[in-house]
């Protein structure tokens, strides 16, 4: 009984780890890019951090397991690969709620909690606070992490949109995890967090784009696996599903422009003679002109 119970937890729980150490990479690399405010870099992390957990952690982690589990067949007869995918697709949904019930069940409770942030607070009041100053930035209210918390919420999404029609016993537990996250980020929204930085809804596009990506993805394995089973009437039927979103995503590209260094770097100067053309002031020597870049290119996101 508690190796069933380590062989179902422990692959949720790995996930879970790594889910929350790839964050720290991307932010790293993003940086490294030449990425300069703090908006841009989180709306470059969703991004990057939500294509890696379509690619890598649905699609192989869907097709690696089918496999393994069907693995003397293929060896036996390659050419009917496709077909043990089809039949075994639908049964990896047990591993995906696993994750979900360990995210719900584990990880939105210790959202709740906060002991890391108790314990190093406590370790930090200890050790490292010296003046008043100190005090304050040790007390400080931490920022919102969309960089992390938006990708993860698009992976259940993905995960309830695509299991939705081949294994319905994964939507109760993708329903109690949206039902927990609800409460867990109010909550936390409300009370716990900080605003570091305002930029007036524009990383909204870039959540949208790939939550229609999640849906896309859905659509096409739905359509997918009835090719596979022969049943060609429905496939065709739900074809034009895939190219409503793939006209949603033409339609609507995210707003948020500048991802990248260089580009940020070039538009600096319009923004600056921007500025002080509505502040009705002119000359090179402006108050916008000696801040720092971080605080300038934040700056520009909220005229």
């Amino acid at each position: 009984m508690p190796l069933g119970i380590i062989n179902g937890f422990l692959p949720g729980l790995v996930l879970t780890i790594f889910n929350i150490v790839l964050p720290m990479i991307l932010y790293k690399l993003s940086k490294m890019q030449g990425i300069e405010a703090l908006s841009w870099l989180q709306a470059s992390v969703i991004r990057k951090f939500s294509i890696f957990q379509i690619v890598n952690n649905f699609f192989f982690t869907t097709a690696s397991t089918a496999i393994l589990a069907q693995l003397t067949s293929i060896v036996n007869d390659p050419t009917s690969i496709v077909n043990i995918l089809g039949q075994t697709i639908p049964t990896t949904a047990t591993f995906f709620i696993t994750y979900l019930l360990f995210t719900t069940l584990a990880v939105y409770p210790m959202a709740l909690l906060n002991p890391g942030g108790l314990i190093v607070g406590r370790l930090k009041k200890k050790f490292l606070v010296k003046t008043p100053r100190d005090l304050i930035a040790v007390e400080a209210a931490p920022p919102r992490d969309y960089g992390t918390s938006y990708p993860i919420t698009l992976f259940t999404f993905i995960i309830a949109i695509t299991f939705s029609v081949i294994a319905s016993i994964s939507l109760p537990f993708a329903t109690l995890y949206f039902a927990f996250g609800w409460f867990v980020n109010k909550y936390n929204g409300l009370y716990v967090y900080n605003t570091h930085f305002e930029t007036g809804g524009q990383l909204w596009p870039t959540v949208f784009q790939m939550m229609t990506w999640c849906v896309f993805v859905g659509q096409a394995v739905f359509t997918a696996l009835l090719g596979i089973k022969k049943a060609t009437g429905p496939a065709i039927v739900s074809a034009p599903l895939r190219h409503r979103a793939v006209g949603v995503l033409l339609r609507h590209p995210p707003r948020l422009q500048a991802h990248d260094g260089s580009a940020a770097r070039e538009d600096g100067g319009a923004g600056r003679r921007r500025a002080r053309e509505e502040a009705g002031e002119a000359g090179e020597g402006s108050a916008l002109d000696r801040l720092p870049r971080r605080v300038e290119c934040t700056a520009r996101l909220q005229l």
